[in-house]
């Protein structure tokens, strides 16, 4: 029959992967590339150190960018659409009120990287390390995080649509005040949330039940006491 009501028989509808960049078949060889204010990427392979650099309204677009160094860059209003970053280093990196747009992320070391407020369509995190990652009142749609190291991480109050991680880890994530629609934990190590009462509308596996419920009891104030009748201290 159908299953019956209730928080582990929901049904959640399915989460759709996001979109990969779209790049030409034949990229323009790699050149020597400035960040500047105003300054286009389009259509080429970077690679460089823009190491602890600023700008502002920098548009990346159809570009692969492959062993390259961000490391504390300060970007504001970036944009990015269609772009690949394979093996880059971006710790530390803050891009402000970023639109990014077909995404994805592979192997990168991200350790504090910021993208408060940002726009995410179709961005994707493979095989990233992402610890104390800052999310914060983003709005993201077909946002996917896949074997990433996300401890620490903080999605404080960001708008998550179709949002996934797989098979990662999310010990101490912040979740306070987020809103989803149709996310899937599933794989992933969920210890230590905070916030966690927040996750509405995200499906988890079988296997993360007995963790989730203790995070759940934990913020409504309810623990688990075998004693009937406790002897008073």
């Amino acid at each position: 029959g159908s299953p019956r009501p209730g928080i582990i028989s929901r049904m959640v509808r399915p989460v759709q992967t996001p979109m990969m960049p779209r790049l030409p078949a034949l990229l323009g060889p790699a050149a020597r590339s400035v960040l500047a204010d105003d300054v286009e990427w389009s259509g080429t392979e970077i690679r460089g150190d823009f190491s602890s650099q600023g700008a502002e309204q920098v548009d990346i677009s159809e570009c692969r960018v492959v062993a390259s160094s961000f490391t504390a860059v300060d970007l504001r209003r970036v944009r990015l659409s269609d772009v690949l970053f394979v093996d880059c280093e971006l710790s530390g990196a803050t891009f402000h009120e970023a639109a990014l747009t077909r995404v994805e992320f592979a192997q990168c070391r991200m350790l504090g990287f910021s993208l408060p407020q940002a726009r995410l369509r179709d961005v994707s995190f493979i095989e990233c390390r992402l610890d104390g990652a800052e999310f914060r009142m983003s709005d993201g749609d077909r946002l996917q995080f896949d074997r990433c190291g996300l401890v620490g991480a903080d999605f404080y109050g960001a708008r998550l649509a179709r949002f996934c991680v797989f098979d990662s880890d999310l010990t101490d994530v912040e979740f306070s005040k987020a809103e989803f629609q149709d996310g899937r934990l599933h794989g992933s190590k969920l210890e230590r949330l905070r916030g966690a009462s927040y996750l509405r509308n995200v499906a988890i596996d079988s296997t993360q039940i007995i963790p989730m419920a203790f995070q759940i009891f934990g913020s409504l104030g309810i623990h688990v006491d075998d004693e009937r009748d406790p002897t008073p201290p």
